[in-house]
Order: structure tokens, then sequence, then C-alpha cells
């Protein structure tokens, strides 16, 4: 078997990608299951000779390519099974393009992963219970909504695609319509150089309970491996309004709170309405305090900080999904929470708190800290007004109580954490 992995940008970030996911691939080995990562050289840019002598092994093979043609041609002379996946939006027709040289079944309309408002008005035919309601308008219809046209406050106003949280508001009246539209203005500016401009924007209903996000592989036969749900809670949930996410918790507790039987019949639906295939779906969703099952968003991708909090909490490597044959049950093997660190705001980080980080690793719970080094959105952001770096802190425990005891302590001094400037 294969795991073709391509990346397309003139440079690597030091290869950090690969070095990163060398763990979950090392588990790929032991069931026979060989590496290929393909990565662009051009003439600004080329992989360190060296750098290929250490990763390149009999099971991790990095190969520089030009032109397209060179990925499916090589594609072309392999037998095995082949998963083909990538990290960037960017590319993501010329992933389709290899998967159907690969005949492989794709999913119909490979839009959906990377528009929102695609995604919604494809459910909303025939699943209109399923998906947050919604009108999607341009910038200029956006100006001239008249307070009597605006769906019942509280409401949701952000972009529509690109650009993660950022520019997303929440609004009770039309004074705070028209600041939001200058907050998604400055929004739509940081898109400008990365060539992502979209001009339009979302109006949707505000989903008054809570947040869940699901990952899941979808197999040529629309087959689906469901990992475990993950609660999410946002800046909005601390009552401040950004929708960035603060902190992620798997525990008994959130499954316990989870119906599984309407969890899977919204992935179902999801699944074979969109008739998605050979891929994974990180889903979005949540739950309103009527209980009901409302879809945010979907995406394809699933980065590092999934596996490494799957790998924590069930023992489970992602990345096994494409070539297991059908549904595994995974036991909770720790409660476990994520907070993500960055400054409020434009204010640029310029270190910690040394005492509350002290007390912090003295937490029963402690697992571990790190810096992310992916900087792709330095010039997004997952703020209103983006960020300068962006850590992470990681409990877990077996002990249920002592796990919720060291969470509140870190809520309470979240904004005391980092020093900014």
């Amino acid at each position: 078997m294969y795991f073709i992995w391509f990346y397309s940008k003139k440079k690597l970030y030091h290869l950090y990608t690969i070095e990163y996911f060398k763990k979950w691939f090392g588990y790929l080995k032991n069931h026979w299951t060989k590496i290929i990562f393909f990565y662009k050289e051009d003439k600004s840019f080329s992989l360190d000779i060296d750098i290929i002598k250490k990763i390149n092994n009999t099971w991790i093979t990095i190969i520089p390519f030009k032109k397209r043609s060179e990925i499916t041609d090589y594609i072309a002379k392999l037998s095995w099974k082949i998963f083909i996946y990538i990290s960037q939006e960017q590319e993501i027709n010329f992933w389709n393009t290899i998967k159907k040289y690969a005949n492989q079944k794709t999913t119909k309309n490979i839009k959906i992963f990377t528009n929102k408002y695609l995604q919604r008005s494809i459910i909303w035919k025939i699943y209109p219970e399923t998906i947050v309601q919604y009108k999607y308008i341009t910038q200029k219809e956006a100006k001239n909504i008249s307070e009597k046209k605006l769906p019942p406050m509280p409401c949701i106003v952000k972009p529509t695609w690109w650009i993660q949280s950022s520019g997303v508001c929440k609004i009770k009246n039309h004074m705070e319509y028209i600041k939001s539209l200058k907050i998604i203005e400055q929004s739509f500016e940081k898109l400008k150089n990365k060539k992502l401009l979209n001009k339009k924007i979302i109006i949707e209903e505000y989903i008054d309970w809570k947040m869940y996000t699901i990952d899941y592989y979808v197999d040529e036969n629309q087959n689906i491996i469901v990992a475990k749900p993950v609660f999410i809670k946002l800046w909005i949930d601390y009552w401040i309004n950004d929708f960035c996410n603060i902190l992620r918790i798997t525990s008994k507790d959130v499954e316990n709170e989870i119906d599984n039987t309407s969890m899977n019949e919204l992935i179902k639906k999801t699944v074979y309405w969109w008739n998605i295939r050979n891929t994974f779906v990180h889903h979005e969703f949540k739950i309103n305090s009527k209980w009901e099952y409302k879809t945010i968003e979907i995406n394809w991708r699933i980065w590092w900080y999934r596996l490494s909090m799957y790998q924590v909490w069930y023992h489970l490597n992602l990345l096994s999904f494409p070539f297991q044959k059908r549904n595994k049950s995974y036991s909770i093997k720790k409660n476990t929470a994520t907070f993500v660190l960055y400054p409020k705001k434009n204010w640029s980080f310029m270190g910690f708190n040394d005492e509350i980080i002290d007390k912090i690793k003295k937490l029963r719970s402690f697992y571990k800290i790190q810096q992310s080094k992916n900087n792709i959105w330095e010039k997004i952001g997952l703020t209103k007004s983006g960020y300068s770096n962006l850590w992470f802190i990681i409990l877990a425990n077996w002990d249920y109580k002592q796990f919720k005891k060291d969470i509140s302590y870190i809520e309470k001094k979240y904004f005391e954490i980092i020093y900014v400037v």
C-alpha cells in the first residue's frame, strides 16, 4: 500500500511537516504501507540533499517535482492500493485529478470542501433541518440591508470562506451589524496578497448551545470510519465577541453528551448526499438548546494537532483509517484538553508569565506545552485582527475530577499566561 502526500508550495518550512508526521508514518510502516512525499522544486528553492538522505529510507521516499505530470507518471507505475493526501486548499483540484488518474472514485463536487456557501446550498435542498440557516449576499448588498431585513437577533455575520474565524461577529442590533461589516472589510484586506479575496458575506442564525467536531474517513464505497467527538470552546463562550477556538476537550463526559444515532445520521446524510469518497472529512457541528444537530461546515484535512490529540485520547492513528476494512470501537484512554494560546487582537507575543507556567506544569493533568511551527496563517489569523504567534497547552488525566479542576485553573488564568505589547 502507498500513502501519497504532495506539497507544491515553494518552501517546506524546513520540512517541519514531514518531520512531525514521521511518528504516525511509523505506524503505517508496520502495516506494510510506504510513504511517498512529493514537493515542488524550482529555482528559488531546492531541498538540501542531506535532509533528503536523512529522511529517505525504505518506507519514506521524498521526491522533488517540477511538473505535475511527474507525479501522475510516477503513480501510474504503482500497483498497490494508494491513498492520496494534500494539505493545501489551493491544490484541491489537482488532488482530485491525481485520484482520478489512479482510477479512484472521487467526490462528485470537490468545491464543497472549500466553499461554505456551496456546502450549505447543496444540503439545504434536501436536509434543511441539518444545516445552519443563512443568507448569502455580496458586500454591496450587505451595506444596504436595513434593520428590518436582518434575521432574528442575535445572529452571526462572517466572510464566506478562506479565513477561518477571522471576521466572524455575533451581533445584537443594526448598529453592531454596521460595525461587523468594517471588521469583515479588514479581513478581506488580509486576503488580497494571497489571491483568495471573495467579497461575499454570510448572515446566519446563532446556535445557542455547544460546538463539536468529528473526524472520519470515507472510502470509495462510502463506508465511513468515525473517530470520537471533540467538544470545542470558543472565545464567544467566555463572553468575548470572537469565534476562534480556545479549548478542545474529549472525555467520557463529552461522549455521553452526544447522541450517537443523531450524530451518525448527520454524517451519513452529509456523505451520501454530497457523494463524498476517498477522503478524510473534518466535520464541525453544533447542538442547539432543542437538541438539534446542525452542520457548521466541513473540510477534508487532518492537521497535526488532530493526529496528536487522537493519539493521546484513544491511542488512535487517524492516518491508518484509509487502510482499515471496517469500523472499530475506540475506548477512551485519558480525558484530554488542549488550550490554544494566542494574543487577543493585534498584540505582539513577547513571552510567558513564568510564574503561571510553572504552576501549570505542576498540575496533575499537565501533559505538555508546545509552540506551533505552522506559520501559514501569518497574514490571515484566527482572531478578528489576527495573532502573532500560537502555542498549545495539553492536559491529560484518567481522573476526571482532577482533570476538570485543572482545566478550570487554566481558564481563570488564560489571559495572564502570555505577555503582549
